[in-house]
């Protein structure tokens, strides 16, 4: 494969080009189609939810946002990741313990502590499908 052949490929893949329709107009079903989509500055990835399914607007995905159909969330680590509401519980309990843990560094570092009111156990594997969230941070002060 040359490398104007991967451009195809790549661009094709992360629905940019050929038949362009990632959620078929739902803003959330785009973000659920790539699981999660970087969200760091919040116009531009806007903007990016809005070119993959034709007939999204601005003011479409910004509903989607205000009705909390998408999150913006630091699920997958530090920086600002959209996720599908449907979504949350099962990525949050999927990573939660290592962004957990990195964050934990970082604040020691700092020479931070969090109150142990604040903190739950990590979710045991077992634990991800389950219909309920009973582990991972305290959303309780």
């Amino acid at each position: 494969m040359d490398a104007r052949e991967m451009a195809r490929v790549r661009l094709r893949n992360q629905h940019l080009v050929g038949a362009v329709d990632a959620g078929s107009g739902d803003p959330a079903a785009v973000v659920a189609r790539f699981g999660a989509m970087q969200a760091q500055e919040f116009a531009i990835a806007r903007w990016s939810i809005g070119q993959r399914a034709r007939g999204l607007d601005d003011a479409a995905v910004q509903r989607a946002f205000d009705e909390g159909e998408i999150l913006r969330t630091h699920a997958l680590r530090p920086t600002w990741h959209f996720i599908a509401a449907a979504d949350l519980v099962w990525i949050q309990r999927l990573t939660g313990p290592r962004v957990h843990a990195f964050n934990g560094a970082a604040t020691r570092s700092r020479g931070l502590t969090w109150p142990r009111r604040w903190m739950r156990p990590a979710c045991p594997p077992a634990a991800i499908d389950s219909p309920t969230l009973s582990c991972g941070p305290s959303s309780t002060a």
